[in-house]
C-alpha cells in the first residue's frame, strides 16, 4: 500500500503491478485525517510508513489497477 503523491508513487506501483503484487493506492488526505484520527504526533517518513501499513491492516483498500491506454486522433 503506498500514498497517490503526485507522479512520484506511479513507476513503483506500474512496477509491481506488472510483477504480480497487489499494489493499493491511498489518498494522502485520507492517512492524514487517519494520523489526526488516532492523534498522532511527530513527522517523519519512518512514522507516515507505519501509520500506512497500520491504515491497511484495519480497511479494505481496493487493488489499484493502471488506466487502460487511450490513443486519441486528432485531424485528419
Amino acid at each position: 500500500m503506498m500514498e497517490a503523491t503526485g507522479i512520484y508513487y506511479l513507476q513503483l506501483a506500474y512496477f509491481l503491478y506488472e510483477h504480480g503484487t497487489q499494489v493499493g493506492v491511498v489518498n494522502p488526505v485520507v492517512i492524514k485525517r487517519y494520523i489526526q484520527m488516532h492523534l498522532g504526533k511527530g513527522k517523519s517518513d519512518k512514522k507516515d510508513a507505519q501509520w500506512i501499513k497500520r491504515y491497511g491492516e484495519q480497511n479494505q483498500v481496493a487493488s489499484w489497477q493502471p488506466e487502460e491506454p487511450v490513443i486519441v486522433n486528432v485531424g485528419s
